[in-house]
Parts: structure tokens; sequence; C-alpha cells
């Protein structure tokens, strides 16, 4: 063909989607090592406050800068041609940390080449879900999410203290950078294992993004479920600013309590991963990610208000079992186990399921794209609101916190079901007119 060449996708063996999903877990778990390693190294410079600054701005400006040309390389590459050059990236700029003074430029310089790999390397990891799992796209998005949060996990909480303790930031480093040459090994072999993607594109149409905004703005679903993971992400990443404030100043409470309190969250993101890989099916994730906005919503607005409007009504009452409950403190610690167990649902199937949508309904060749506009529309979106959340919290509690991200959710509900009921309005009066003819 002129413009690309068609090619017959199938989906993955067996021994394909374990390479898939090995190469999920390493690669979370040495980036996590690694950015610990970074993180101490920058710390660890004559301006350790500068340096980490640095590598955060410079993270995001690869983000920005990258996102969208990453995408469209994404499809113009085909998705695993993609992934091993993005892993081919992170492992040559995590070598290059080894190798350069930690200076306040070569940190930068690290910091932004390593966002700009990702930007390659994350869009065409989800690129390849229709390969992996064509039939059972979110499925597919509970297991990279669970392999996310156990990659994570093992590469902050187990990797990174032994590399630590047995020999500093370098050794830490050293261990990404071991585990960086299994991703990208892996990645090679994915190339034989699947497809390269559904069709080749020329450079014309993989850098053009007139067809996924237009995907975007005239999918309901679509624009739906970009929207809602923009929020989602949000919203996580502003309560774990806000909570452990919450619990230490607010509640006053100590370590075990705050574990203990902190595992109903933990305990609903399991159910969520297991009922999102089981039960949730295509024509039902839209809805669900409605229910789960409104009760993200509803639970963020009963962290900052509901424990001292219960206290303050059982202050008053005469009824003596409400009055053994007149205590704030106590209430909003009772309500945080409920609480924290909703969210810790909803926040792991709401990107289930609006990966899932964006995965089973993307046009063919514009799936690299896709994730990248939506991932780069995160980032936009979150800039101001984190950092008025981090502001807020120091300055006015964690209440405020939870005060800002609830009002930005009900306006966003308000603001989608006017939508949505706006998209109805032509149907609604169409079916009116045939109920008041005389032939019905």
């Amino acid at each position: 063909m002129k413009n690309g060449t068609e090619i017959r996708v199938q989906e993955a063996t067996r021994a394909t989607r374990l390479m898939y999903y090995s190469n999920r877990a390493l690669s979370q778990s040495g980036q996590g090592v690694f950015m610990v390693g970074l993180l101490l190294l920058a710390g660890g410079s004559q301006s350790g406050a500068v340096g980490l600054s640095t590598v955060f701005v410079a993270m995001m400006a690869g983000s920005l800068i990258c996102g969208l040309p990453a995408g469209a390389l994404t499809d113009r590459l085909g998705a695993p041609r993609a992934l091993f050059v993005g892993a081919t990236g992170r492992l040559t700029v995590i070598a290059l940390t080894l190798l350069l003074p930690m200076s306040p430029a070569a940190i930068a310089v690290v910091a932004f080449g390593y966002s700009a790999a990702s930007q390659l390397f994350s869009p065409a990891e989800l690129a390849l879900v229709p390969a992996i799992s064509k039939h059972q796209p979110a499925k597919c998005h509970a297991m990279l999410v669970a392999l996310q949060y156990g990659g994570q996990g093992i590469g902050f909480g187990v990797l990174a203290p032994l590399a630590l303790w047995l020999g500093g930031a370098t050794l830490a480093v050293q261990v990404g950078l071991a585990i960086y040459v299994g991703v990208t090994a892996l990645s090679a072999l994915l190339n034989f294992g699947l497809p390269h993607s559904v069709r080749f594109l020329s450079s014309k149409q993989s850098f053009s993004f007139r067809g996924p905004v237009l995907y975007f703005v005239r999918g309901s679903s679509a624009g739906y479920a970009g929207i809602l993971l923009a929020f989602g992400e949000l919203a996580s990443k502003a309560l774990f600013v806000a909570i452990p404030a919450y619990l230490k100043d607010e509640l006053a409470l100590g370590r075990v309590e705050q574990v203990l309190l902190i595992a109903p969250a933990i305990f609903g993101g399991v159910v969520g991963l297991v009922w999102g890989s089981r039960s949730l099916r295509l024509q039902r994730a839209a809805p669900v990610m409605r229910v789960c906005l409104v009760v993200s919503v509803a639970s963020v607005i009963a962290l900052a208000v509901l424990g001292p409007v219960v206290a303050g009504v059982a202050s008053s009452s005469e009824w003596t079992l409400l009055s053994m409950l007149d205590n704030s403190r106590g209430m909003s610690t009772l309500i945080l186990t409920p609480v924290g167990l909703l969210l810790g649902f909803c926040f792991t199937v709401t990107p289930i399921a609006g990966r899932a949508i964006l995965s089973a309904t993307a046009p063919a060749g514009q799936h690299g794209r896709v994730f990248a506009m939506q991932g780069m529309f995160s980032d936009l979106v979150c800039i101001l609101p984190l950092a008025l959340s981090g502001i807020s919290t120091e300055l006015a509690g964690a209440r405020s916190t939870f005060l800002l991200v609830g009002g930005l959710g009900i306006a966003l509900v308000i603001l989608l079901e006017l939508t949505r009921l706006g998209r109805l309005k032509p149907l609604l009066i169409e079916a009116q007119a045939v109920t008041r003819s005389p032939i019905a």
C-alpha cells in the first residue's frame, strides 16, 4: 500500500504472554530500585535540595516535551519495536548515571533522558494489550496494574533497602542496570513473538494527531475514560500527599495504628484487581467508571467533614448510643476504615476500566498516540492541583486537600453528567414526540 502496509494481528501465545508480563514485573522493580538510587545520589550532591527538585522538574519536562512525539513514534515503529527501543533507552540512561559525576546538570540530563525513554516504553507496553489479550482487555490491564504494584513494591521495599545496606546508592543504580539488561533482552524476544503492529504507518500518518483527537472528542466512552483516568491519577496522588499528615497530625495515630488503617485500602485494591480481572466486561466499563467517580468523591468528602459532623451531632444528642460517638478524632478514625476500602477499590478499578476502553475502541494503528495523549493530559491536569494540595496540606491541614479534591470531583461529576444528558437530549425529544402523537 502507498501509505502503509496492513498486517493481520493474531493473539499472542501463552509463552509470549508470559514474557510480556515478566517484562512488566522486571521493568517496574528495576525502575523502583533505580529511582531510589538516583534520588539519593541527587540528594547527596553538594546542593541536595536543588538536586532533588531537578529530578522532578526534568522528568516532568521529559514527559511534556517527548510524550506526543514518542506516542507517534510508537505507531510508526510498531509497539514491539518501540518497546525494545524504549527499554534500550532506559538501559542507556541508567548506565550513564554510573559514568557521570552527580552534578545538578548531570542529574537533569539523566532524569530527562529516563523520562524521555519512558514516554516511548510505556505507550508501547499499553499498545500491545490488543495483541496480548484481544478479547479480555480488562483482564490484561488488571494484570498490568497488579504487576506494577508488585514490581514497585519489590523495587522500593526489598531491592532498594538491600542494595543501600550493602553498597549505597551506587549499588542501587547498578542493580537497576542489571535488571534492565533483562528487560531489554525480553523486549527483544517479544519482537519475535508478537506482530509489530496492526499496521505499519507512514511517517505522515503516524505523526498526525487529527485521528486520535477526533477519537477522544467524538467517542463518548473514550473521552469519558480519558477524563476519569486523569482525575483518578490526580485524586490518588493528592491523597498520597495528604493522608500521612492526616493520620499523624490530625488523628494523632502511631505507626502501628497508621498501618492498620491503611490496610483496608490495600485490601480494597486487591478486591478491585480480582473483580476487575474476572468480572469487568467492556460493555460495563463506562458505567463502572461513573460509579467509581461518584463513590470516590463521596469518600474523599467524608474524610474531610463526616467525622467532625457526626461528633458534633452526637455531642448535642440525648440518645445514649449516639452520644457515645462525640469524639471527632475517634469518629474520623472509625470512618477511615470503610472509606479506605472504597477508595482502594475505586482507584484500582478506574484505571483498569478506562484503559480497557481505550485498548478495545482505539482505531488500529493509533494506540501509541492515544495512550500518549491520555498520559500527557493526566500530567497537565495534575500539575496545578498537586501543587495546591501540597501547599494546602502544609498550611491548612489535610482536610483542606480532601475538600479541594472533593470539590474538583463534584464539578467533574456535574460537567460529565450534563454532557451525557446533552447527548441524550435529541433522543428524549424524539421519544416525547412519538409519545404525544395520535398514532402512539
